[in-house]
């Protein structure tokens, strides 16, 4: 019974007529665009040039112009005219080429090389994660806008502080630091791209589920082969704010313990603010495929939005390395935010990272540990 290509079935279809277009007569890719189109409409056939150029596309475009590159190879003499031309260049292309025509189209031409369907395949919870994340829900620009964001958190000490000295000073809240740093949302490409205070460019992808909740995922490449990732969230509601709240989950360049902090996204109104949104633009276009991008410049427009982490020295204020620093008492706007209602409750958090390996081994050789929790019976 003939059926639909799988995405590997249309992948190999369409290189297929790439790689052979001039054996079909298609002498230039315009041409062979056009036929894939099969519409005069200018978005088709933009779209099919796009998928003829290997650029990239949408899954819809993928599934109609690969049918459409399927029907031209199963016309008349073209599959032949491939065989012969793969056949010469020692490749197996064309017997796949029969496979997929023999499933697809209930055409049999005794050539066949069978390819195992993806659905008849495990698939990976990775490829079903990936497939589901690229389907966003979204209802128009009246909860987020497209453009810079100027993220700010409160800092986490890098030391140890789960054991506190009893006897040790309590610092002042308002000493507390605040973290300042920078995200471009690109609601048309659901793309993100951040400055983090270090001066670090991280990229990433963004999707929003059924419920309003955007989630993201950004990524920096070291120079040394690693990867660093960030995680961030927020609830979206029915219209603008003039500022978000989320959540941000990273590692400590220090400790290498993952933190979590409470964040507020501040929207920057591109009209005041048209020289940062001019440095930004090439970090947004530059082309990136996972490799290290280099930092920031301190000197650019750019750092003029970013604080620094306090140094591991005393404060000093005429130290040159604590003059990016910048604490509560210089946000006015935060302090409400940070000092404990009549409830206790902070709406802005310390936040937090996870416990050191020193403070887990110390509690495990004090047999601190949390037992194995299971039902002796069904509760219910």
């Amino acid at each position: 019974m003939s059926r639909l290509m799988d995405p590997v079935e249309q992948v190999i279809v369409l290189e297929c007529l790439r790689e052979g277009r001039r054996e079909l007569g298609f002498r230039t890719s315009d041409v062979l665009a056009k036929k894939l189109a099969q519409s005069d409409s200018e978005d088709e056939i933009a779209a099919a040039q796009d998928c003829v150029l290997r650029r990239s596309i949408s899954e819809r475009s993928r599934s109609k112009f690969s049918e459409a590159a399927l029907t031209i190879i199963s016309d008349g003499e073209n599959y032949k005219k491939l065989q012969s031309y793969f056949e010469k260049q020692g490749s197996h292309a064309s017997r796949y080429l029969a496979d997929i025509m023999f499933n697809c189209r209930g055409i049999d031409v005794a050539n066949r090389l069978s390819i195992v369907s993806r659905f008849q395949r495990r698939t990976r919870y990775i490829d079903v994660i990936a497939q589901n994340w690229e389907v966003t829900s979204w209802t128009g620009r009246k909860r987020l806008q497209t453009g810079l964001y100027q993220m700010y958190r409160r800092y986490k000490p890098p030391g140890d502080n789960n054991n506190p000295d009893p006897n040790a000073t309590i610092p002042d809240v308002m000493s507390h630091a605040i973290i300042s740093e920078l995200i471009y949302v690109d609601l048309d490409n659901m793309e993100c791209v951040g400055v983090t205070s270090e001066r670090n460019i991280y990229h990433g992808a963004l999707s929003i589920n059924h419920e309003n909740i955007l989630f993201g995922i950004l990524q920096r490449s070291t120079d040394h082969g690693g990867l660093n990732r960030r995680f961030i969230s927020m609830r979206l509601v029915h219209r603008r704010l003039p500022m978000y709240s989320g959540l941000c989950i990273k590692v400590g360049d220090t400790t290498r313990r993952p933190l979590a902090a409470g964040c507020l996204y501040v929207p920057i109104p591109p009209a005041d603010h048209v020289e940062l949104y001019s440095a930004f633009r090439p970090i947004v276009e530059q082309a990136w495929t996972g490799e290290p991008t280099p930092s920031v410049a301190r000197e650019s427009v750019v750092s003029q939005y970013l604080t620094d982490h306090p140094p591991l020295t005393p404060y000093d204020r005429d130290d040159p390395a604590w003059a990016r620093v910048k604490f509560l008492r210089d946000f006015p706007q935060i302090q409400d935010l940070v000092v404990p209602d009549k409830d206790g409750t902070i709406l802005f958090p310390e936040p937090s990272r996870t416990l050191a390996f020193d403070t887990l081994r110390r509690l495990s050789s004090r047999k601190a540990l949390l037992p194995v929790f299971r039902w002796t019976s069904d509760p219910s």
